[in-house]
């Protein structure tokens, strides 16, 4: 995982309103980089592996869920993807784990 510093986390975080830029669910500050139903990533809309900007322009706050499940694709693409199978919300979790949604 990346570092950032704690004002470059709260500014990213204020500007999302603490909630996952892709679904909308809501997030815990304190919860930055857990494996939590209510952690959150830095996330790059633009993937660093496909020519993405490690820079404030590309970071989203995104829910540890959608952050993994994203995986290499843009923004946009995860957000057909979201709304195709997850009915646009993140994904839900059940016992620690991502329930994964097949169509």
């Amino acid at each position: 995982m990346a570092t950032y510093t704690k004002d470059q986390l709260d500014d990213l975080f204020e500007k999302a309103d603490g909630f996952c830029t892709y679904g909308g669910k809501k997030v815990h500050r304190r919860k930055y980089g857990e494996r939590h139903p209510q952690g959150w990533e830095v996330e790059h809309g633009n993937p660093l592996s496909r020519g993405g900007a490690d820079d404030a322009r590309n970071w989203r706050v995104a829910c540890w869920a959608c952050n993994r499940l994203k995986g290499n694709w843009n923004a946009s693409e995860w957000r057909y993807r979201l709304r195709e199978y997850y009915g646009g919300e993140c994904p839900r979790w059940y016992k620690g784990e991502i329930v994964k949604h097949h169509p």
